[in-house]
């Protein structure tokens, strides 16, 4: 009868402990899985870094190339069976290979990475030189034409598109739906996926990981943003 006793007891102890072990090791995890899941997200975060400044690099060798202007957004031509190229299109003869428009945060498509064409809507047609970025429709500029270069953003991430909410669905190489930040709505659906940050290339080849109020800002009085990165020209920011 003793025996018996002292072997439930032994039993519900040793199930009493596991219990505790069982708990330690969820605390555990529940401690850990935070820190692995950001580790992850750094890691991907400075590949998308880096693919930016492979981009980059390969946009200035066009500009080499190219009477020093950059590439168009998307800019008509015969040589083309769709009729046009995209920038992405443009720059793979100097590097620009299409496994470098992929950022690994992203779900959705296979070209991640908008050029900055035009927020203006108004201004939006093909040579139109009023177009507000530096790579928009059938335009660009030489960079060593800018004021201010290393404040003109050149390349920014797209967010996740998917046909449910995408008119145009995902964005891919090549296509033009999905190559240019074209409006000033657009600006207001970044996402800032890498630890709240978003990654961001200049005009002048430097790349950022840059918080939404650095690159939506300055505000304005009226409490608007301004984005004054997205326009080349300084005297065209909005003011109020």
């Amino acid at each position: 009868m003793k025996k018996r006793t002292t072997t439930r007891r032994l039993a519900a102890f040793t199930l009493i402990e596991l219990l505790v072990v069982i708990a330690i090791i969820a605390v555990l995890a529940s401690l850990l899985l935070p820190a692995l899941a950001t580790a992850k997200e750094q890691a991907r975060k400075t590949r998308c870094f880096n693919n930016c400044r492979q981009l980059l690099l390969s946009i200035t060798m066009y500009v080499g190339d190219h009477r020093g202007f950059l590439p168009c957004g998307s800019m008509s031509t015969p040589r083309a069976s769709k009729g046009y190229l995209t920038w992405d299109e443009q720059v793979v003869p100097f590097g620009g290979l299409t496994n470098l428009l992929v950022c690994p945060s992203h779900k959705f498509g296979r070209r991640h990475y908008w050029a900055n064409a035009n927020i203006e809507n108004g201004q939006q047609s093909e040579g139109n030189p009023r177009q507000t970025g530096i790579m928009a429709l059938g335009f660009s500029v030489r960079p060593e034409t800018l004021r201010n270069p290393s404040g003109v953003v050149a390349l920014t991430e797209i967010r996740d598109q998917k046909a449910s909410y995408a008119f145009g669905g995902v964005s891919n190489p090549g296509e033009g739906w999905g190559s240019m930040l074209f409006a000033y709505e657009d600006l207001f659906i970044l996402q800032f996926r890498h630890l709240k940050r978003e990654t961001v290339s200049y005009a002048d080849g430097h790349v950022e990981n840059a918080v939404s109020n650095v690159l939506m800002g300055p505000k304005l009085t009226s409490g608007r943003w301004s984005f004054e990165r997205f326009y080349r020209d300084p005297e065209r920011v909005p003011t109020r």
